[in-house]
């Protein structure tokens, strides 16, 4: 796979972007983060357009995320990658995209805690409303949803159908 170049614009150095026309690229690519290590990866770009797309990733604050549901199941909710938003928000795709979130790996026992119970790990988007900051479970089928090796680590790779802002999160015990 070949990754698509990604050049800083000069109305915005520290935002790495990218235009993806439909069918000008050959052969599967995807857009990595300019960081050393990576903290995401999206890909395969090209399929997923209908026509010309300005497509920025850039890393953002974590949003809330729905801690009271997890309470009552006896649970706690504990973000385990960099969130991530991908601009332009709500831009629907013609065909789901993978995006791969590096996990952190300051907590070697909560990698090891992941990589027995993937099961426990929870993609969020944040609301579509720009008015609120919540992030909202999504539905993704757990056989997509995947721990894969990335970057010198571990990262969390999952499907999405619009561009927003994502991150993962693990289940805990509240023990």
């Amino acid at each position: 796979m070949e990754p698509v170049s990604v050049r800083p614009t000069s109305s915005s150095p520290n935002r790495p972007q990218v235009i993806i026309p439909k069918g000008s690229l050959d052969g599967p690519h995807y857009l990595l983060d300019p960081r050393n290590p990576a903290r995401y990866r999206l890909d395969p770009l090209p399929v997923a357009f209908s026509g010309p797309t300005q497509d920025c990733i850039v890393p953002v604050t974590a949003f809330e995320l729905p801690q009271g549901e997890a309470f009552e199941r006896g649970k706690y909710l504990e973000v385990v990658t960099d969130p991530v938003a991908i601009h332009r928000e709500k831009t629907e795709l013609e065909h789901p995209l993978k995006l791969t979130l590096r996990l952190r790996d300051h907590d070697p026992a909560l990698l090891e805690e992941i990589a027995a119970h993937p099961e426990r790990l929870w993609i969020f988007c944040k609301e579509k409303d720009p008015k609120t900051s919540r992030g909202v479970a999504l539905d993704i089928n757990p056989e997509a949803l995947e721990v894969v090796d990335f970057e010198r680590g571990k990262g969390v790779a999952f499907p999405i159908a619009r561009f927003g802002s994502y991150l993962a999160a693990f289940e805990r015990d509240r023990n």
